[in-house]
């Protein structure tokens, strides 16, 4: 049954149709219940109507929901509506491997790595008793971040009708003795059958094995190794004849052409029996060099014969020139020393894919492959691997989210932060471990005595843990609560690593490069800097200052700094939220790094109720916490500069422009207005110890008064809903609670005040009520109580949330849920008593945001038709990373 854009079958609402095969329409759908984009296939009504072949599906659905691999597009289930019934599949974006080898033959790295990922997708399905039976090009995505998606797995079994005479025709092809006009005829399959497929014999594993090998020859050669001009003649073909074996690439790896050999055995014994070899016959043929006696191909003795230009040319033609000059530069690693000049190269990110430096890199020790965070046109953020000597990159599967990479002395494994976790992967076999909690990426380093230390967060100190897991220790000791030790790097000896005291208070007081040490002795002070810094062979300092990097001669083993420093490359990026540089040096001595300006790059813009953006307010910058004013028409918000020391700008929300409201040398931020726009608080490290709250007009020229300081811990404004009453966060230690500002007396008293985190006060536009986020279920949620006093409370969030905002009608309480999306509660009418917002509706998605990732920072919202999002810019996406070899003189 055909369907048209909007109509529903159950709670999928059908967006459009996608593709059309012998198993039924394809269409692109919502799932309204989940949130979440799918395709659904329709069956023909020949399927739909045949009970038996009905129940055969829902039987082999169940066993495909159960196969969960990133290779794998995933089966959701079977389900119906009316007289149609539908599957539900995971939506796949990319294009067909079919459509990628109509352009051409791939080249051999990049046919080998979609070979690699179908074969691990083979092994998760045989191992669960599951077979193909039905691959092909068509049936292959490649998606923007060259994930290949292996689709339809197993639906071939109970799609086919029953044999003649009883007999199950589940172990033959969807094409095999099928007419022409019967439910299913899929053409092409017929260049991909195996030999005992075509003559009607029982299937195992090794027919997917032999399509397998079908598939990667077609990739390499341009063309499928079985054609004719009918079926008939093609089944001949793949009878009767061999591959056209001079088709390949004359540069192939004897691995690859050995596993096209195993897996094209026309006899079954002789044929590759288990999916899991060719991925060793892969992983050799990617390392090994490219020389066969094979026909068409150089002769063995005439690739030793080339010019050593010529084996670079494979790369030149791949469009990776630049690789020649990372080549040389490595291969003179570890030799005498030798005046040089400086050599550098640039790297590109991988085909659709941005690099999102603000989340850090890591060269290998030995300087031969690059860790970077990377998003994909969907958003999704991994670690990726580049091998230098090769001119692709590889994601790592389980770091989505992943930040700040580390890597282990010996090379074999990456250190990340993600998810509030400390963890580790297993570069070669991914192999993925959780080591500890850490709230925050601000940065690890692995020694190599086996330990890690890592920074959990801005307010505590470094701990020490070891990488096999357990319990963190401390190891490193705050002079100041305000202080934050961030971003450590082991010297040479792998007991002492450097570490940045970032300093909160005066512009003029940096922070500090100290030495700290794993036995936890207090750390020695190098010099001011605002910086992360690392050591760099033969017996260097790195850090930034002044938009550039620097070098320093600097002894290790005495811990001092010897000479003058001098500007290493000019331009590098910095991230000053983080104070953290966009570069890795490696033990070998080569750096890598990013040109540009402030990676601290933030906008507002204005989304509708769908999350369509209409608009934007003022430039882009490093911009935090904006609050609308009661009338709408500006904006407050800190505006930070390159020492992460924050100012209050009042933005005009028509014309863009701004004024400063704050000007004090210490940091301000987390601005409030009072209920008639008149003024604005806001929290400043003027305090000293801790921050204080201050309040200054925003209507004429008088000086910023201070309101309330508190001796013992930090205070920002949360809301100021009555002209004598603010709502404060008071901070202590690991504890946040809820306190009351009477402004008149300038005197405070706890509101909420509990053995959880409470934070976000947001008082109802009637006085009534107050929305706020805490954390006493073990995650964050959103609850509404009374107010003035606390009383009667009452849960809104269903599934985690924070950052509650009243509609100024008191109609609606919009929060964010923890997986990303806005939701809107509906507060209509009052109960008995009127204490209470009722009723209480069940929460609302508006639309998706993504939080994870870091795109929106905070919203606002004035009239509940449009949100003041403020969101990261994404700077640095599509910048070249430059390599340097060679740069250790001025």
């Amino acid at each position: 049954m055909p369907l048209e854009p909007g109509q529903s079958l159950s709670h999928y609402r059908v967006a459009e149709k996608i593709g059309e095969g012998g198993m039924g329409a394809v269409y692109r759908a919502e799932d309204t219940r989940l949130g979440r984009d799918v395709a659904i296939k329709v069956l023909p009504d020949e399927v739909a109507r045949d009970p038996d072949r009905v129940a055969r599906f829902q039987r082999e659905a169940r066993s495909l929901a159960a196969l969960n691999h990133p290779n794998i597009a995933a089966i959701y289930g079977l389900e119906e509506a009316g007289e149609a019934r539908f599957l539900v599949l995971e939506l796949v974006s990319g294009e067909t491997l079919e459509e990628r080898i109509a352009r051409g033959p791939l080249p051999r790295e990049e046919a080998l790595g979609i070979a690699r990922q179908i074969a691990e997708a083979f092994k998760e399905a045989h191992t669960a008793g599951i077979l193909h039976r039905d691959l092909k090009p068509s049936n292959v995505k490649i998606t923007a971040d060259l994930k290949v998606k292996v689709l339809d797995f197993g639906l071939a079994k109970p799609f086919l009708p029953d044999a003649p005479g009883g007999s199950s025709g589940l172990t033959r092809s969807p094409t095999l003795t099928m007419g022409a006009t019967a439910v299913g005829v899929l053409l092409g399959t017929a260049a991909y059958m195996s030999p005992e497929q075509a003559r009607g014999h029982p299937v195992d594993r090794r027919a997917d094995i032999w399509a397998f090998g079908c598939v990667l020859y077609e990739m390499l050669a341009g063309a499928p190794p079985f054609i004719g001009s009918t079926i008939s003649d093609t089944l001949a073909s793949v009878l009767k004849e061999e591959p056209d074996w001079s088709r390949l690439p004359g540069d192939l790896a004897p691995a690859a052409r050995r596993l096209l050999r195993r897996t094209l055995a026309k006899d079954p014994a002789a044929r590759l029996h288990d999916i899991s070899d060719a991925r060793i016959e892969i992983d050799e043929a990617l390392v090994e060099p490219a020389e066969s006696a094979e026909v068409g191909a150089v002769p063995r003795g005439a690739a030793a014969r080339r010019p050593a230009l010529g084996r670079l040319l494979p790369w030149a033609l791949a469009g990776l020139a630049s690789l020649v000059a990372i080549w040389i530069a490595l291969q003179g690693v570890g030799r005498a020393p030798a005046p040089a000049a400086r050599l550098t190269a640039s790297i590109l990110p991988p085909p659709e894919v941005s690099f999102d430096t603000s989340r850090g890199l890591a060269l290998s020790p030995d300087g031969k492959r690059l860790a970077f965070p990377a998003k994909d046109g969907s958003g999704r953020v991994r670690l990726w691997i580049r091998s230098l000597d090769r001119p692709a990159a590889r994601p790592l599967d389980g770091t989505d989210g992943a930040a700040a990479p580390f890597w282990s002395p010996d090379g074999r494994r990456i250190g990340f932060f993600a998810d509030g976790k400390l963890r580790k992967i297993e570069v070669e076999t991914g192999l993925l471990e959780s080591i500890a909690d850490a709230p925050a990426a601000y940065g690890g380093a692995w020694s190599e005595t086996g330990d890690i230390v890592f920074s959990p967060g801005f307010d505590r100190p470094l701990e020490r843990v070891p990488a096999s897991g357990g319990t963190p220790q401390p190891v490193t000791q705050k002079e100041k609560t305000s202080d934050a030790h961030l971003w450590p790097s082991f010297l040479p000896d792998g007991r002492h690593f450097l570490f940045l005291n970032r300093v909160y208070g005066s512009e003029a007081e940096l922070g500090q490069l100290r030495v700290g040490s794993l036995d936890g002795s207090p750390s020695r002070l190098l010099f001011s800097s605002n910086s992360s810094a690392q050591y760099a062979p033969p017996g260097y300092l790195i850090w930034w200052h002044g938009g550039n990097l620097r070098a320093q001669r600097f002894d290790a083993d005495r811990q001092e700094l010897q000479g003058e420093p001098f500007v290493l490359v000019s331009g590098a990026r910095f991230d000053p939220r983080a104070a953290v540089a966009v570069f890795s040096v490696s033990r070998t001595g080569i750096l890598v790094y990013q040109e540009g300006g402030s990676l601290a790059g933030n906008e507002l813009v204005w989304l509708d109720r769908s999350g369509r953006e209409i608009g934007t307010v003022g430039d882009p910058g490093s911009l935090y916490s904006p609050k609308l004013s009661p009338d709408g028409t500006r904006v407050a918000l800190d505006r930070s500069d390159e020492t992460n020391r924050g100012d209050i700008w009042l933005i005009d929300v028509n014309r863009g422009s701004g004024t400063r409201l704050s000007s004090f040398p210490e940091d301000d931020s987390v601005p409030v207005w009072s209920p008639d726009g008149a003024e604005v608080a806001f929290f400043s490290a003027k305090g000293g110890g801790h921050t204080v709250v201050y309040v200054r007009s925003t209507r004429d020229g008088s000086d910023a008064r201070l309101l309330i300081a508190d001796p013992a811990a930090d205070l920002e404004p949360a809301d100021w809903p009555r002209t004598d009453l603010m709502l404060l966060n008071r901070s202590k230690d690991d504890d946040v609670d809820i306190f009351l500002c009477s402004i008149p007396d300038r005197k405070i008293r706890p509101f909420l005040a509990t053995p959880f985190r409470e934070w976000d006060a947001q008082v109802s536009p009637d006085g009534r009520h107050v929305a706020y986020t805490s954390d006493e279920t073990g995650s964050m949620e959103v609850y509404v109580g009374t107010f003035p006093e606390p009383g009667e409370r009452w849960r809104v969030s269903a599934d985690g949330g924070r950052m509650p905002k009243w509609h100024p009608g008191g109609v609606e309480l919009y929060y964010v849920t923890l997986d990303s999306r806005l939701m809107a509660v509906s507060l209509k009418g009052r109960n008995r008593g009127g204490d209470r917002p009722a009723p209480i509706g069940a929460p609302e998605m508006l639309f998706r945001v993504d939080l994870k990732e870091h795109r929106l920072r905070q919203f606002d919202t004035h009239d509940g038709t449009r949100f003041l999002a403020n969101r990261n810019v994404s700077l640095g996406a599509g910048v070249p990373l430059t390599l340097v070899v060679h740069w250790t003189e001025p």
